[in-house]
């Protein structure tokens, strides 16, 4: 997670406790991989997806009296998003009160973000904002299913972050508000295609090419697999025929898929497609009338858990089915025991040395495994040990992995996968999931809040949440800190901002202040404020901040602040 997820959350709770007053119900989320979509069950279309199984709302306890939803996770979070690749999350609101619950409205605000409401089924895509007509129901103790879909197209690279309101007629008329964090990052190519030559794009758009000949009909044999149970870490590989039941030649433009656990490889009549090849936006191949290729898709569960839904999309001229979706669904078990589950290291100073010890364990139903060798990306923040230790009771096989934090990591906050290449027979390899939090020898202070990763304003307008003091202070007094200037970056532009450096004390206390002068462009704004220094680790300090100008007027109650620490 980086700074956005935290700037998301928190607008969201400004949103809902100034204009409704409502709060948050936080469910316990899964561990979080980087590399692969968090807690994600995706899914490309209400039509190509199976409705999940509506489990009874709660555990047992009493439910509250009248209409109420909540939704099954406090935020979505979801890392490299690939340009090009649309990617699918599925949530879940549950109906927990006493009696039915009605969907009369859903509100979408950010970029890239559609929403589909399942029930029973049926899928509704949500125009953001318009009544739902008729309401979608939701009984006691049953659920509505949420399909995000985030589509990376027309954006940038990098952090975005969007917010989901659903009006209904429980909640003490107060709307229930999920945050969505989501990063898109370029394509990656792999080592060993870096050599492969790309096919000569064509110019011609795929509607011409499909208007100037009788049309071409894509056939997919089967369009679903189902693997079952499978081991975590385990590499699964299934096949699908792709078949041309038209009369006109049908052009293959790109195999698109979610993530990188989702490999796939196009066997066509007279060859096999390089992998880099099938990512891009060019004819890959060509299948005249009655000629049949074969897609093997291959899926790595290392960084995966729980249950999976992947989908690759065959793109073509086949303008009634392009992209054709294909849907692939596993449930993961997780065969070793990590303790603890993940590795999590909270504000940790620059130069200091910080150390974790985590055991892993199997039972016999796994097997004796050993740990051959790890991964970490680049540069890497930890060095790693790893030995083989006694086994306790019930346990056949267990290893003992120690972190160290490196003395050269970069000040910030790291989320990241441990990947342990592992000797088994059926498990290649499993991550570790960890978070580190390096602060500088410079603090910042909000309110209460030291060194948040966005200084979140909430509601704003005149009188209210306008001005802000950030305190900047150096704990390493042996190497002076004297910021020489402050500027402000938005995309709606520096005109509605001021702000200023006023020292405290030379080299050690400043005070920053920031203000909104004047209404900005739209309602969300967000921004970065620049601040420059000749201290070897901070020679520029971008401290993120968000905010929502309060063009109704809405009561004062909405509440300040800076963002709460990452967890």
């Amino acid at each position: 997670m980086k700074s956005s997820s935290l700037a998301a959350f928190a607008l969201a709770l400004s949103i809902a406790s100034a204009e409704a007053g409502c709060a948050l119900a936080a469910a316990p989320q899964g561990a979080a991989p980087p590399a692969a979509p968090q807690g994600a069950a995706p899914s490309n279309s209400p039509q190509e997806s199976q409705e999940q199984e509506e489990a009874p709302a709660g555990d047992g306890k009493v439910k509250p009296e009248g209409p109420r939803l909540e939704f099954g996770r406090a935020e979505v979070k979801v890392r490299n998003i690939e340009q090009g690749n649309a990617h699918t999350v599925i949530v879940r609101a549950e109906s927990v009160g006493s009696q039915t619950v009605h969907v009369s409205k859903v509100t979408i605000r950010g970029e890239g973000l559609s929403v589909t409401l399942v029930r029973k089924k049926v899928g509704k895509p949500i125009e953001s904002g318009q009544p739902i007509e008729p309401a979608v129901e939701v009984p006691s103790g049953n659920a509505v299913r949420l399909d995000l879909r985030l589509d990376p197209a027309g954006l940038k690279v990098g952090d975005h972050a969007a917010v989901i309101e659903l009006e209904t007629d429980g909640n003490g008329g107060k709307p229930l508000v999920l945050p969505v964090d989501w990063e898109i990052v370029e394509p990656q190519v792999e080592e060993n295609d870096k050599e492969e030559k790309p096919l000569p794009r064509r110019s011609d758009p795929l509607k011409e090419l499909h208007t100037k000949g009788p049309p071409p009909r894509l056939d997919v044999e089967p369009n679903y697999f189902d693997f079952g149970r499978v081991m975590k870490g385990e590499r699964v590989k299934t096949s699908f025929k792709l078949r041309n039941k038209g009369e006109g030649d049908l052009i293959l433009q790109k195999i698109g898929k979610q993530c990188h656990c989702t490999l796939p490889r196009l066997i066509l009549p007279d060859g096999v497609v390089p992998k880099k090849t099938l990512q891009q936006d060019e004819m890959v191949g060509t299948l005249k009338p009655g000629d049949e290729a074969t897609l093997e898709v291959e899926v790595d569960t290392a960084g995966m858990g729980g249950h999976g839904h992947k989908i690759v999309q065959v793109f073509t001229n086949d303008l009634a089915n392009n992209p054709f979706s294909i849907s692939l669904e596993l449930d993961i078990d997780n065969p070793f025991e990590f303790s603890p589950q993940s590795v999590n290291i909270d504000g940790v100073r620059h130069g200091a040395s910080e150390k974790r010890v985590v055991r892993m364990s199997a039972t016999a139903e796994v097997g004796v495994f050993a740990i051959n060798g790890y991964e970490l990306p680049q540069p890497p923040v930890f060095d790693v040990e790893y030995r083989k230790v006694k086994p306790r009771k019930n346990e056949v096989c267990a290893w003992e992995l120690v972190l160290v934090v490196r003395d050269d990591t970069q000040c910030k906050e790291v989320f990241g996968k441990l990947k342990l290449d592992l000797d088994h027979p059926r498990i290649h390899g499993i991550d570790l999931n960890y978070r580190l939090r390096v602060l500088p020898d410079v603090d910042w202070i909000d309110g209460t809040n030291h060194s948040p990763d966005t200084i979140t304003l909430g509601l704003v307008r005149p009188g209210l949440n306008d001005t802000r003091s950030i305190f900047l202070e150096n704990k390493n007094p042996s190497v002076p800190y004297v910021p020489t200037s402050v500027t402000v970056e938005s995309r709606v532009g520096t005109e509605p901002f001021k702000a200023e450096l006023v020292p405290i004390e030379a080299g050690k206390k400043y005070e920053l202040k920031f203000a909104v002068v004047s209404a900005p462009p739209g309602r969300a704004f967000n921004g970065e404020l620049v601040i420059r220094s000749d201290h070897p680790q901070m020679k520029v300090l971008r401290l993120k901040f968000s905010g929502i100008w309060n063009v109704s007027g809405a009561p004062a109650n909405a509440g300040a602040g800076g963002a709460a620490k990452g967890n």
